[in-house]
C-alpha cells in the first residue's frame, strides 16, 4: 500500500493521472518497440518521458537511481546482450542451412540463383540481420528483450520440443 500511495505523489503537469498516463504510454511504447525490435522508438519516449518529468513533473529520478544501479543495470545488460547474441547467431545459422539447401537444390534443377552460387555464410548473415543495432537494443532494454525472448522464441522451442517427442510417441503406437 506504501508503493501506492508513495506512486500517486508523483505528479506530472500537477496531476497523478497524467503521471500515470505518461508511464503506460511509456510502457506501451518500449513494448511497442520490442515487437517492431526498433530500439529508436524506447529510446524517444524515454527521453521525451524524461524531459517532461524533468520541466513538468515531481519526480526526482537521482532520488532513486544511484551510480551504481546505473552500472549494474548495464552490467546485466551486457551480459544479456552477450548471450542473446550467441544464441542469436545459433538461429541464423539454422536458418543458413535452410537457405543453402534450397539454393543447392535450384542450382541442380537449373532454377534461377544468384549466378548459380550460394552466398558465403558471414556475407549472408550480414544481409539477413543487422547485429549492431540489435546488440544495443538487447543491451540497453535488457528486462524487456528478455520477457520477450523468453516467452517468443524460448517457450515456443519448449513446445516444439515437447510435441515433436508426443509426435514421435503417437505415430510409433498407431503406425504399429
Amino acid at each position: 500500500m506504501e508503493a501506492i500511495e508513495s506512486f500517486i505523489g508523483f505528479t506530472m503537469f500537477g496531476s497523478a493521472a497524467w503521471f500515470a498516463a505518461f508511464v503506460i504510454v511509456l510502457i506501451g511504447l518500449v513494448i511497442i518497440s520490442e515487437i517492431q525490435e526498433d530500439g529508436v522508438i524506447a529510446f524517444v519516449s524515454v527521453v521525451i518521458f524524461m524531459g517532461f518529468n524533468y520541466f513538468k513533473g515531481s519526480l526526482n529520478i537521482s532520488d532513486y537511481i544511484s551510480w551504481y544501479d546505473v552500472g549494474l543495470y548495464l552490467g546485466v545488460g551486457f551480459v544479456f546482450s552477450v548471450v542473446r547474441t550467441f544464441f542469436k547467431g545459433k538461429e541464423l545459422d539454422g536458418e543458413y542451412e535452410v537457405y543453402k539447401a534450397d539454393q543447392l537444390k535450384s542450382i541442380e534443377k537449373g532454377g534461377p540463383n544468384h549466378y548459380n552460387k550460394v552466398e558465403e555464410k558471414s556475407k549472408w548473415k550480414l544481409d539477413k540481420f543487422n547485429l549492431k543495432e540489435h546488440v544495443f537494443r538487447w543491451w540497453f532494454m535488457f528486462p524487456v528483450c528478455m520477457i520477450s525472448w523468453f516467452f517468443g522464441s524460448i517457450l515456443k522451442d519448449i513446445w516444439n520440443f515437447v510435441y515433436s517427442k508426443f509426435e514421435s510417441l503417437y505415430l510409433k503406437a498407431f503406425n504399429v
